[in-house]
């Protein structure tokens, strides 16, 4: 399955992944810091950036612009596990989470 496509928040969380063909991405409306592994009420993440698939089951993400709140994120690279119709971001402990599905699997 091809990772080009939108990606959906699922359970209680919200917010959405675009992954584009041209190998950019935008991520918006998240109610979870994809990149520090927290969530607070009220505050939504938004990023931009460019991604890749290198060998083996990982995307990689180069975030080049993301907020969260009013708090701006310095530019970073990051590697997000790949198995099939998921993408899960979460802290390093593994206490919180955040999973993405693809809305159309079959691209």
């Amino acid at each position: 399955m091809s990772p080009v496509g939108t990606w959906e928040a699922t359970g209680d969380d919200r917010g959405t992944i675009a992954l584009d063909a041209d190998g950019t991405f935008r991520a918006f409306d998240v109610s979870y810091n994809l990149l520090d592994g927290y969530r607070t009420d009220g505050d939504l993440f938004f990023a931009r950036g460019e991604w890749w698939v290198e060998e083996g089951p990982e995307i990689r993400l180069r975030f080049t612009r993301a907020e969260y709140g009013c708090q701006y994120i310095d530019p970073v690279t990051t590697s997000i596990p790949f198995p099939i119709g998921t993408l899960r971001f979460g802290d390093v402990e593994g206490f919180t989470s955040i999973e993405f599905r693809k809305l159309d699997p079959d691209e």
